[in-house]
């Protein structure tokens, strides 16, 4: 299985995605200025907000790396590949979505909550797996409890995580 690190080695200095959610086109780009000067090496671009995919292109033409999050259809995968995402983020197990991605060669991240659903997504192809909602799922002792009987899976904890137990 290819890892989320080895597609984007900036992640093993750094294992953070910045997420954008519901900026303007100019706060966009300043924020994404401000993550990567900070080291955050990878940019996620939600689809609920208003013209995701211009702040998609518009940031992976500045040499952003970006992706989409918040994809729910491979219709919007496709869109999202067309605009120059590099990756794709989803809130749930989508199996049309994580199939797309892997046709297209683009890393999938898809959402999910237990074990059953981290193995079928990383079955399905994800190059790893956000746990959402991590922090009312248990937060770092959920985390450690499923790694282990799960074979150590890529997982990206998302929800509730900040300066106080990024490092937990």
């Amino acid at each position: 299985m290819t890892r989320l690190t080895d597609v984007f080695p900036g992640l093993k200095v750094t294992p953070v995605i910045g997420i954008l959610r519901g900026l303007g086109s100019e706060e966009a780009e300043m924020a994404a200025g401000l993550a990567l000067e900070a080291g955050i090496p990878l940019i996620e671009v939600t689809l609920d907000t208003e013209g995701a995919f211009d702040q998609i292109k518009r940031l992976t033409d500045r040499g952003v790396t970006t992706g989409a999050g918040s994809v729910l259809t491979e219709n919007a995968a496709e869109r999202a590949f067309s605009v120059g995402a590099a990756f794709i983020i989803t809130p749930a197990v989508v199996p049309s979505v994580v199939r797309a991605c892997a046709e297209a060669s683009i890393p999938c991240i898809p959402g999910a909550a237990t074990p059953t659903e981290i193995t079928m997504a990383l079955d399905l192809g994800a190059a790893a797996v956000k746990v959402f909602p991590a922090d009312l799922l248990g937060g770092p002792a959920y985390l450690r409890a499923i790694r282990r009987p799960l074979h150590d899976p890529p997982l990206i904890p998302t929800g509730g995580i900040g300066p106080d137990n990024a490092a937990e």
